[in-house]
């Protein structure tokens, strides 16, 4: 059952190249990790000989034993709470690279194109994208990339992308799991893997939208069911975003009771108005 289901979802190509993009940011977020971790603790080292400098005359001086939490202040909404570069999301990674100074050297404008991609991936509404825009997005990731080119794991990361994006991605349900197009890098439990991790990413983007609005809007709504409607229809997957999809159920269900409350004390309030305008009608009758 799960192979079918998975099958059916990879003969839709828009859906594919969606998975196909995700799982693109994925790598290339495993790519720079480590290169990103050394770069954090090597300017946290920076703030630390520069504290201790300032606080020399005094005799005073850091022990160096405090967290390099700096670069929180870099992280976007939600995403504060990060404790490491090994933590973060392609997301989290990108935008460290776009707004900390230490990081200036990388060219800005590849990183704000990837940045732009990966938040039209998440927004898209169907979990679909074109087979033009997934190759301006492969594009945009080999030029990133290009960045790095003292990174052992970068250039990895830009064969394996490259040949992510050119792949079939063809599953036969009759005698086997494997997927066509990876040299067998990839059996069903893996690229299922992934699916779940993107939508939890997705419904976690759903939510952080909703709870910074403090309230749920028709499109939010419709967002949320096109998910649910999906998962509905991809038991395997289901199962394992349960929590996740609870959790925004739960919210949904909050914010409405929150919408009804303000409705009825709104209609109070009215009431209320409406009878001091009448009695104030009749004193000035009488």
């Amino acid at each position: 059952m799960a192979l079918a289901e998975l099958a059916s979802r990879l003969n839709c190509a828009e859906y594919k190249n969606w998975v196909k993009a995700g799982h693109s940011l994925l790598l290339l977020r495993a790519a720079l990790q480590r290169f990103a971790g050394e770069q954090v603790q090597a300017f946290h080292r920076q703030l630390v000989a520069r504290s201790s400098a300032r606080l020399s005359p005094s005799g005073l001086r850091c022990s160096g034993r405090c967290t390099p939490r700096g670069k929180q202040a870099y992280m976007p909404h939600g995403k504060a709470d990060i404790c490491g570069p090994d933590k973060c999301d392609a997301s989290a990674l990108l935008n460290l690279f776009n707004f900390c100074d230490h990081f200036s050297n990388i060219d800005q404008k590849k990183v704000r194109e990837v940045i732009k991609c990966r938040n039209e991936l998440m927004h898209s509404s169907d979990m679909k994208v074109s087979s033009s825009w997934l190759k301006e997005f492969g594009n945009h990731v080999q030029n990133l990339l290009t960045e790095f080119q003292h990174i052992p794991e970068a250039q990895m990361a830009r064969t394996r992308i490259e040949k992510l994006l050119s792949s079939d991605w063809a599953v036969h349900v009759p005698g086997g799991d494997q997927l066509d197009g990876l040299e067998g890098e990839m059996n069903r439990s893996q690229i299922s893997e992934i699916e779940a991790e993107l939508i939890k990413e997705r419904l976690h983007e759903i939510r952080l939208l909703v709870e910074e609005q403090a309230m749920m809007s028709e499109e939010d709504l419709n967002r949320i069911q096109i998910v649910k409607d999906f998962l509905n229809g991809n038991h395997d997957l289901q199962r394992s975003l349960q929590a996740e999809m609870q959790n925004l159920e739960d919210l949904v269900q909050k914010l409405d009771g929150q919408k009804q409350s303000m409705k009825e004390t709104q209609e109070v309030n009215d009431e209320e108005t409406d009878e001091d305008c009448h009695l104030e009608k009749r004193k000035r009758t009488i």
